[in-house]
């Protein structure tokens, strides 16, 4: 099975994510004319784990946050990977590649699902495309949708209230400074 190359912004949000999950994560945004590049910077310590582990809410996940139990993996996921079966992940783990490529399966998982519920993301620029889905891929669709006042904000092109309502939240309480950074960046388009 070939797959197509991932879009720069989908590789650079795989990017972000994965230091991300790891719980130390720092973004350097350069811009350069209209692209974007990121880079990670990640402790001594796995990127993945390539055998299945329980996250800090003891939900089975492997690779790079691939969450077991509610997400699986398909029977063409595995047929990618060359594993005849579920049980053969948990007895045997995967690869880095193979977590890689589950990565990029949730980014563009997430992406379409945030899209759908949000067609004005398609026109946000590129830093807050991906402060929006970072949020995505850490919470799920359905809680980011509960951000009513956020959205509206986002809907209105007032990003400063917009980064205001993400401070005011459940969720910025549980990721502290990322959610501080993340809101900075809503408000300044950079970060």
């Amino acid at each position: 099975m070939t797959l197509p190359d991932p879009t720069s912004q989908q590789a650079a949000l795989v990017s972000v994510v994965t230091g991300a999950m790891t719980g130390a994560f720092a973004v350097w945004m350069n811009h350069e004319g209209s692209d974007v590049v990121i880079q990670t910077k990640r402790p001594d310590r796995q990127a993945s784990s390539k055998r299945g582990s329980k996250d800090t809410l003891g939900i089975d996940t492997i690779g790079i946050g691939r969450n077991l139990e509610d997400r699986g993996i398909t029977k063409e996921e595995l047929d990618w990977m060359d594993i005849p079966n579920i049980d053969v992940v948990y007895e045997m783990g995967i690869t880095e590649a193979d977590a890689v490529y589950l990565a990029t399966n949730d980014v563009q998982i997430v992406e379409e699902e945030l899209v759908r519920a949000h067609p004005c993301v398609d026109s946000l620029d590129a830093v807050r495309q991906l402060i929006v889905m970072d949020m995505a891929f850490n919470m799920g669709v359905p809680r980011l949708c509960k951000f009513k006042m956020m959205w509206a904000a986002i809907h209105d092109e007032d990003y400063p209230t917009a980064a205001k309502e993400m401070l005011d939240s459940r969720w910025a309480s549980q990721v502290k400074g990322r959610a501080t950074k993340l809101a900075n960046a809503m408000h300044n388009g950079e970060f």
